[in-house]
């Protein structure tokens, strides 16, 4: 949450220093215009087209980026998946009771990972993780208990 809140007030304070110097430029620009001759505009569309060219492939590369962290997280998430359901399919191979309960616990793992993405949870952006509930964290210690992980 708290992540959201630092987003926004960045986004506010570029969207207000923009039109703060905005506004600074075409103060400027009006002064220069009313000292100088006729030609003052001369090559001012050529100056705006860079600059929007400029603005158009920073926007590409924010959004670029973006979707590759996004599919990063989609493919480790796919990876993770397909580990459980190998270690499940291998699980069948052994028969009685340890290959039984080791199933179990391989399902109330997965489970548990299940809850822990469906759970709102916050980024800390000084440490660079995930901030979990204390409920969240004493779930999960459970979960390991259950699972026999050792913590």
């Amino acid at each position: 949450m708290i992540f959201i809140f630092f987003a926004a007030g960045v986004a506010a304070a570029f969207f207000v220093g923009s039109l703060l110097a905005l506004r600074w430029g075409r103060y400027l620009g009006m002064r220069y215009r009313e000292r100088a001759a006729a030609d003052a505009g001369a090559g001012l569309a050529t100056v705006a087209g860079a600059i929007f060219g400029l603005m158009g492939l920073l926007l590409a590369f924010t959004i670029s980026g973006a979707l590759q962290r996004f599919d990063d997280r989609r493919q480790l998430v796919l990876q993770e998946a397909t580990a459980a359901a190998t270690v499940y399919d291998r699980l069948r191979v052994f028969a009685g009771q340890p290959a039984h309960d080791l199933q179990n616990k391989l399902k109330a793992y997965v489970l548990s990972r299940v809850d822990l993405y469906r759970r709102p949870h916050d980024f800390l952006l000084l440490q660079r993780a995930e901030d979990f509930s204390g409920e969240q964290q004493q779930l999960i210690a459970s979960r390991k208990k259950i699972c026999g992980i050792q913590p």
